[in-house]
Order: structure tokens, then C-alpha cells, then sequence
């Protein structure tokens, strides 16, 4: 028996009933050969066995001279094994030209700096990788279709997206070196205004808070939003970026703060892989569940060894600098312009991430992981990237909260209900946006000032003591999340995507 796939005594069980039965046959190279039988008689089975989804109990499989008894999805795809699924697989919140892209993803040789920042290898295969897409989709008839959602598409349509992430292709054979910039300077531009407009209190106080809890936000929507994982430890990666830029700059005072901040974006980032590991087995509640554990061992570790805080009695960090070259950035307005210059930077990264491969296949495992996986995405090493990603830049989000806004802080000013902060953040600003988290984040900020105001206008005295009046605005804000959330559950930016629509329906028609 010989041919470009062979199956030998290939046998599966599933508790006890029996799947397979010692399958032995063969395919030739140009031969089709059709699977037919009543349901429940394994055909699913087989091919799932067959690239990989399910391991066999007994017998070996042969392609094109590989012999094995079990392989990944991801390398089954590689070797040129491809399959659709009874039910269609797609990836419900891409469009159809990204679900082309994403099938395309395993045929790329770029590195993830040169996809971010689409430098060398990137230029090109992101123009091959586009040519083929389009020849794709004008082959099965879908480049009519190619910038709807797919999840909007008729059913007959849907499965010619799908054939196509099963067919098998050669490599995209890519030059050494392409072409590829990003430009960054326009929001700073624009944001040198705000300092002349607003005075000390609104920069301290409102601004500086909201921007970096922005921030936050976006590292949080990369991991939840973008690749579908959920945490509800990030303020530990806040504080890991805090304490870590502490005492950088009191321990090495030759680093330069921008190479400061890096680093400790870098240390909370590792910290985000190691506690992203349980990402690779559990998902959904039970991974969010295991990231408190995160949570609560950096605030007990900040809390109990003094070393951290430089054996300070009361466990308080303060920044020892804050210079940039020979600026000093101590005052509102200087440590204004130090969070939005690093927030303008890190938005572009952001932006430069998702719009990359790497954001493609991150949304890819967001829909379908198994299917993302079988089309030859490593979903294992994007997990890790993700969470080591919004590790960084919450690591770095919360060096600016310590010293930009703080000025001095403790292990208790990262705990689980910033946490919640972040993550209402998220949900309120609407998942997998960048600029919903900013509004987010000025919904937290601002919400329980104005209630504080209207309480000092509004005669509350028949409630009580000073207690009594605060409990009255947490569940006045609580109550405002819930309606907010009932009646716009995309968050902020969809209702404001909505609004911008109306307005420029409005002025076409007009004019």
C-alpha cells in the first residue's frame, strides 16, 4: 500500500465506543477520494485524526514519507494538511479578505519586530500574502464580498471561505529585505495644546489619571479583546512595572527614564508569560480565575519584603527622578507630557500590533482556537505573546500611575480593585478597541467626581454620616455600569462609531 497518504491499523475509542476499528487504506497523489457513511460512523473522527485533533490509540499514519502515530494541527498544516469542519470554522468577526489572510499566516517568515514595525521580510510578504488573498477570492467568487464580516454572509458563502482556509500552498518565497516605517508624531503634536488650555488641578487631578488608566485599558483589550483570554490580575503587572522602575533608576541612576521604562515593561512582560502558562490548558472563567493568582502574590511580595521598597519602614515607593536629558519633569505639566508622549507611543505600537499578522492570528484565536490551530497558527506561542504584549504595557502604565500620577505609592495601590478598574475599563469602553478604553477610562475617572459634586449641591444630610452618603454614590455608579452595559453592550465607542455614522449621514444628505 502506497501513496501520498497512508493509514495503517489506525484505531480510536471514545470511552468505550469504539471510533475506529484498525482503518487501513490509501491515497494517491491527484486521487479524491470520498469518506461516505450514516452518522456517528467516525468519518469526523478520521480526519481528526488525520491532521492531528485527535491521537489515535493504535496504528500510524504516512504522508508523503512522514510516519507518525501523532501530530499537532499546527504541524499537520505545515506539511500541507488541510481540512474543513462538518460545521462551519470561521472566524465570525474578521472580514472574509482576514479569514483568507489568517489561512494564510503559516507561510510567514517574518519575525513579530518586523511585522509591528514592517521592516526586512515584512514588506514583501505582506504584498504576497495580499495578491494571493485576492486570487483566492476572486477564484471562489467572494471579492464582492471581501470586506463584509463573515459572520453576515448566507451559509453557501461561508463555506467557500472556509474551503478556502483548507487548501494547501507552497511558501511564500519572500526577499531578505523590504521596506516598512511608522509614523508616530501627530497625536504628540497635538497634545503639546492641552498644558496652556488646563490648569494644574485638571492635569493632576482628571487628565494624567485618565490617560494612563487608558492606557492600562489598551493592555488589558489586547489580551481580553483581541485574542479572546481573560485576566482580572492586571494591576499585579502594574505594580511589577512600578516597583521594577523604582529601582532601576535608584540602583542603576546611569539608565536614561525612556530605557527605564522599557525595562520595566520588559520584567512585567515575563511575568505575563509565566503567568499566561495556564493560558496554554484552561480558558474563560477558570483562566481568569487563575490569574488572581498573580494578584495576589506580587501585592504580598511588594508588602513583605522590604528590599523592593529599598527597606523603606512604610513600604512606599517615590520616584528619585524624573529627568529626561536635562529636563526636569516633576511638575503637572511636565509629568503631563511625559504620560502622554509615552501613551501616544505606545497607542501607535498598539495599532502597529493589530493591524499586523500577529494581530490577525490573535483574532483568530479569539473566534476558533482549534480552528486557528488547524490552519497552522502556533496558538500556543501567540497566547504567551499576548500576554506577555499587555503585560508590558501594563507594566509600563503602571510606572506612570506610581510616578506620574502618584508620586508616592504602595503594593496597595495596585490591588484587585484596580483590577476591576481595568476591567470595567474594557467592558465599558467596548473589547478589541483601542480608543474605547480612553473613553473607558474617563467614565471611571470622572463618573465618581461628578457624583461628588452633585452630592455637595444636592442636600444629602438626611442620609447620615459621611458613610452613609459614599455607599449612596457606589451604588448610583454601580447602577449607572449596569444600565450602561444593558443598553449598550459594545461599550462607548460603538455608541460613538454610531454617532459619527449619523453625522455624516446627515451631511451627505444635506448637501
Amino acid at each position: 500500500m502506497t501513496g501520498l497518504l497512508e493509514l495503517h491499523d489506525v484505531s480510536l475509542s471514545f470511552k468505550g465506543v469504539r471510533a475506529l476499528s484498525a482503518l487501513s487504506f490509501s491515497v494517491a497523489k491527484g486521487e479524491i477520494c470520498a469518506l461516505i457513511g450514516p452518522n456517528g460512523a467516525g468519518k469526523s473522527s478520521l480526519l481528526n485524526v488525520i491532521n492531528g485533533v485527535y491521537r489515535a490509540d493504535a496504528g500510524d499514519i504516512v504522508f508523503d514519507g512522514l510516519r507518525f502515530d501523532a501530530i499537532h494541527p499546527q504541524k499537520a498544516a505545515h506539511l500541507g494538511i488541510g481540512r474543513t469542519f462538518q460545521h462551519n470554522a470561521l472566524f465570525r468577526r474578521l472580514s472574509v479578505r482576514e479569514n483568507v489572510l489568517a489561512g494564510l499566516s503559516r507561510h510567514g517568515n517574518a519575525s513579530f519586530l518586523e511585522n509591528i514595525f514592517r521592516l526586512g521580510r515584512d514588506g514583501a510578504e505582506r504584498l504576497g500574502f495580499l495578491a494571493r488573498a485576492e486570487r483566492t477570492m476572486s477564484f471562489l467568487g467572494l471579492d464582492r464580498h471581501a470586506g463584509r464580516i463573515v459572520s453576515t454572509l448566507p451559509y453557501g458563502l461561508q463555506k467557500r471561505v472556509a474551503l478556502q482556509e483548507s487548501a494547501p500552498s507552497k511558501p511564500l518565497r519572500q526577499p531578505a529585505f523590504g521596506a516598512g516605517t511608522i509614523a508616530i508624531v501627530a497625536g504628540l503634536i497635538a497634545a503639546f495644546a492641552v498644558p496652556a488650555l488646563a490648569d494644574d488641578y485638571w492635569l493632576s487631578s482628571i487628565i494624567i489619571p485618565t490617560v494612563i488608566m487608558g492606557l492600562a485599558g489598551i493592555g488589558l483589550n489586547l489580551l481580553m479583546g483581541y485574542t479572546g483570554l481573560v485576566s482580572i490580575g492586571s494591576a499585579a503587572f502594574m505594580s511589577i512595572g512600578a516597583f521594577s522602575t523604582y529601582n532601576l533608576l535608584l540602583r542603576a541612576p546611569f539608565l536614561p527614564l525612556p530605557v527605564v521604562l522599557i525595562l520595566a515593561g520588559l520584567i512585567a512582560a515575563v511575568a505575563g508569560v509565566i503567568f499566561g502558562l495556564p493560558s496554554l490548558r484552561i480558558k474563560g472563567f477558570y483562566l481568569g480565575a487563575s490569574t488572581l493568582g498573580a494578584q495576589f502574590l506580587f501585592e504580598w511580595l511588594f508588602t513583605n519584603f522590604s528590599w523592593f521598597s529599598n527597606d523603606s519602614q512604610s513600604l512606599t515607593i517615590s520616584a528619585p527622578r524624573l529627568r529626561i536629558l536635562d529636563y526636569d519633569l516633576q511638575s503637572a505639566a511636565g509629568r503631563y507630557y511625559l504620560v502622554i508622549a509615552t501613551t501616544v507611543l505606545l497607542i501607535a505600537l498598539a495599532f502597529a500590533i493589530v493591524k499586523s499578522r500577529v494581530g490577525r492570528e490573535w483574532m483568530a484565536i479569539r473566534d476558533m482556537d482549534v480552528a486557528a490551530s488547524v490552519i497552522g497558527i502556533r496558538v500556543a506561542r501567540r497566547k504567551l505573546l499576548s500576554f506577555g504584549i499587555s503585560s508590558f504595557f501594563l507594566g509600563i502604565a503602571g510606572a506612570l500611575w506610581a510616578f506620574g500620577y502618584l508620586g508616592t505609592s504602595d503594593a496597595h495601590a495596585f490591588n484587585l480593585d484596580k483590577s476591576f478598574q481595568i476591567l470595567f475599563i474594557v467592558i465599558i469602553g467596548g473589547v478589541a478597541t483601542i480608543f474605547g478604553n480612553f473613553l473607558g477610562a474617563a467614565f471611571i475617572v470622572l463618573t465618581p467626581i461628578l457624583l461628588d459634586r452633585l452630592s455637595l449641591i444636592i442636600d444629602l444630610s438626611f442620609l447620615g454620616d459621611q458613610g452613609a452618603l459614599a455607599n449612596l454614590q457606589h451604588i448610583i455608579f454601580g447602577t449607572i455600569i449596569i444600565v450602561l452595559l444593558i443598553k449598550e453592550p459594545d461599550g462607548l465607542s460603538s455608541l460613538g462609531r454610531r454617532g459619527l455614522e449619523a453625522l455624516r449621514s446627515r451631511a451627505r444628505s444635506s448637501n
